[in-house]
């Protein structure tokens, strides 16, 4: 018996990610798994859990793909905001959001769901619906990507400018009214309809009037 201990403990030295597998796997089995629970995979997206076998064998009818069992160590499960990173807000199911896509580019959208970190995968992922493009959800992960919480207002600490809800700016010659504010200082702006809305960072517009609404 001491001699078949000795040697598991050899094997699961030299066997890469041994250790971090089982401590997966313990982790998982306290992880309990409701019928009808939202869940995520970072390979299959968003689905609901249909039927709970065991730990390892979770039925889950993934929005993209259909039924597919997968173990509970693969799986992140929903709540309603993330764990705020230093000197960020929470992002929240049913707030809005700024983000950049993979070409650099800002959108916004809604935040649809959120997802919590799993064993071996802590990242926190949100599932946003964009306002412009694609109508399926795009999930971000926070740990490769950014995601920026909507506010009532921004305040530059390298100027004296603010910019909140309802604040007039001027862009070149167009005038516009601030419609959202983002926590990166993203201004969303809504200018006359020949110029259409806009993302600038407000150290770009000047400030007409500081008057909001709501």
């Amino acid at each position: 018996m001491r001699t078949q201990v000795t040697m598991l403990v050899f094997v699961c030295a030299i066997s890469a990610g041994c250790a971090s597998t089982h401590t997966a796997r313990n982790l998982a089995s306290e992880r309990d798994f409701r019928e009808g629970e939202r869940v995520y995979n970072n390979e299959l997206g968003g689905g609901s859990v249909i039927a709970y076998l065991d730990p390892e064998n979770i039925i889950v009818d993934f929005d993209r793909v259909g039924e597919t069992t997968l173990s509970g160590a693969l799986l992140q499960k929903r709540k309603s905001c993330t764990d705020p990173l230093p000197g960020r807000a929470s992002l929240c199911a049913n707030e809005r959001a700024l983000g950049m896509d993979a070409d650099g580019r800002d959108y916004t959208g809604m935040i649809i769901e959120v997802f919590d970190g799993r064993p071996g995968h802590p990242s926190e992922v949100v599932a946003i619906k964009r306002d412009r493009g694609s109508k399926k959800p795009l999930y971000v992960e926070l740990y490769t990507q950014s995601l920026w919480a909507s506010g009532d207002c921004y305040k530059d600490l390298f100027s004296t400018q603010k910019a909140c809800v309802g604040t007039k700016v001027k862009y070149g010659s167009a005038k516009g009214t601030v419609k959202e504010v983002f926590e990166n200082g993203t201004l969303h702006i809504n200018f006359s309809r020949d110029t259409g809305n806009a993302l600038l960072p407000l150290q770009a517009v000047q400030i007409i009037s500081k008057r909001r609404t709501g």
